[in-house]
């Protein structure tokens, strides 16, 4: 318990350090999160970080608990959704890695999950509002210009506190039904699922001035009921221990039967899983130098795997599978972002490509298994985040960092553009014939592929305080698989936004790769201690 509060203590002011740094010296804090430089030499009156003491900042969910942050050394823990808190430590949980940031960049809207249909949005020191119909009507919930904001005096008058009209974060707590919301020096306000709203002193820093009379608003049907499930550790059926740090990159044979890995130390070892042991261990490289690989796939028919280097060795390489020969390979190329797929008897390769390798602006078209160029597209500017072929078709989905989203026709060459949408990971749902596209904020949107049309839309419950850093969706598009580095692995039905699994890997090291068998039976994950773990989905998902 010592130690986890220890690292609790110290992810909190390396947060509020990076928060400081980015702030700079002499800048001026607007309410809306925007940042104004002053005059030379001119004072502002307000104290600069970091001195600055706003009492309640953030919140992180871990587990079964929330964690509060104070000013520096103050963090607080509730597991009962805000209602009651405490300076202890708890005996389960484990934040290392996770993010409690107090950077005056409120997320403007927060979705209540799982399918949006309530959400509320902040204007911090005057409103909150509430929509119970995805943002299309809006009602004031909370009128903050009621609040007096001076601060009670501290216990501590060397320290300082700083007024600074909440909320400064804001999350919804599943298991209880609360909205929370940090209001810096004032403590925490909660909306309740009743409608009521309560304020809940935390710490040194809260205000017996801010109350007021806010009544209560209907919100009976606010509110969806959710139970998720309690955080567990699932053992893994399989666990591979590749002898080497990171895992870079990790690709199923397409029969399911071999996994490809690549580590720090260059080259792909092949895995029989199951058994498990290693097959083959391919190492190449120049000048004494092994390549580390970021994009690893095996062509739809099994034949040919293709392999993408790093920023040390840029160069795509498209191998014979079986003997490995190498058949091509290209200078330039550094990415992750990579699909193979096959249509009317031709199997390709996409990959994100640009001048400057870090870009990954354009999109380059081979054929395999020759490694033939084929075609270059490019529509527009903005670094491409995620490409799907869509199976049995001609179509290549490709999203952008900065939020668009189009579908090409490869043989026409035919461009389709979708609403905009900033998806870090796409998937295709066979059934429903939908291309779904997920944001790192855990919001789900499907288009229907026939229509072009919002299929539908959910908000994925992610725990508050995280960031979605790995995603992959199973082939057949029913699953969605979420990691969040060393915290939460989440598995979701994709359509309907139930939460299957959730269990916590803040032992095992960095998440860096997730990858679905093609036939959905097993997920694999990767670690920065170049461990894989390997579950049964089946298991994983139905853990009673």
């Amino acid at each position: 318990m010592k130690y986890r509060r220890i690292c609790l203590f110290l992810i909190l002011i390396i947060s509020m350090m990076g928060c400081n740094v980015g702030s700079g010296g002499n800048l001026i804090h607007d309410l809306d999160g925007s940042v104004e430089p002053l005059p030379p030499d001119v004072d502002s009156g307000v104290p600069l970080p970091p001195d600055e003491d706003y009492g309640v900042l953030c919140f992180v969910e871990f587990e079964g608990s929330i964690a509060a942050s104070a000013p520096v050394f103050d963090v607080f823990y509730s597991q009962d959704g805000g209602l009651t808190w405490e300076q202890e430590g708890v005996d389960e949980g484990g934040v290392s890695g996770s993010l409690c940031n107090p950077s005056y960049d409120l997320s403007r809207e927060l979705w209540v999950p799982p399918d949006g249909m309530v959400s509320y949005r902040f204007t911090p020191g005057e409103t909150i509002e509430i929509s119970v119909d995805k943002g299309q009507n809006w009602q004031v919930a909370y009128d903050l210009t009621l609040v007096q904001w001076e601060p009670a005096n501290p216990s501590d008058e060397s320290r300082q506190i700083i007024v600074r009209p909440g909320p400064l974060d804001a999350m919804f707590d599943a298991k209880s039904g609360n909205l929370l919301l940090a209001m810096g020096h004032a403590g925490v306000l909660l909306g309740l699922p009743t409608g009521e709203w309560r304020w809940v002193k935390v710490g040194r820093y809260a205000s017996e001035a801010a109350q007021t009379d806010s009544g209560e608003i209907n919100q009976d049907n606010g509110h969806v009921d959710i139970q998720p499930p309690a955080f567990v550790k699932v053992p893994p059926e399989i666990e591979i221990d590749t002898e080497t740090n990171y895992v870079d990159a990790l690709a199923f044979s397409p029969d399911g039967a071999v996994l490809a890995v690549s580590g720090f130390d260059g080259g792909v070892k092949l895995y029989d899983f199951i058994q498990p042991v290693r097959l083959y261990w391919h190492t190449f490289g120049k000048e004494g130098r092994n390549w580390r690989l970021y994009g690893l796939s095996y062509s739809p028919g099994g034949d040919t795997l293709v392999t993408c280097g790093t920023n040390v060795d840029q160069t795509l390489m498209i191998w014979d599978a079986e003997n490995w020969e190498l058949i091509q390979s290209y200078e330039g190329f550094q990415t992750s972002t990579l699909d193979t797929g096959a249509h009317a008897g031709r199997q390709y390769l996409a990959i994100a490509y640009g001048a400057d390798p870090q870009k990954k602006e354009q999109v380059r078209l081979f054929q395999l298994p020759e490694g033939d160029e084929l075609k270059f597209f490019s529509s527009q500017q903005g670094g491409i985040s995620s490409l799907l072929f869509i199976p049995h078709t001609p179509l290549l989905a490709v999203a952008r960092y900065t939020g668009s989203l189009e579908v090409w026709d490869i043989e026409k060459g035919e461009i389709t553009p979708f609403p905009p949408t900033a998806a870090m990971a796409l998937g295709y749902h066979s059934a429903k014939d939908a291309l779904m596209g997920l944001r790192g904020d855990g919001l789900l949107t499907a288009w229907d592929m026939s229509t072009g049309d919002l299929a539908w839309q959910l908000a994925l419950q992610i725990p508050h305080g995280w960031y979605v850093n790995i995603a992959t969706f199973s082939a057949d598009g029913r699953l969605v698989a979420v990691g969040m580095h060393n915290g939460p692995l989440l598995v979701f039905d994709s359509s309907s936004g139930e939460l299957f699994s959730r269990q916590w890997i803040n032992e095992e090291g960095t998440l860096q790769k997730l990858a679905f068998s093609p036939d959905g039976m097993w997920l694999a994950a990767g670690f920065t201690t170049g461990k894989v773990k390997i579950w049964r989905v089946d298991h994983l998902i139905h853990q009673d």
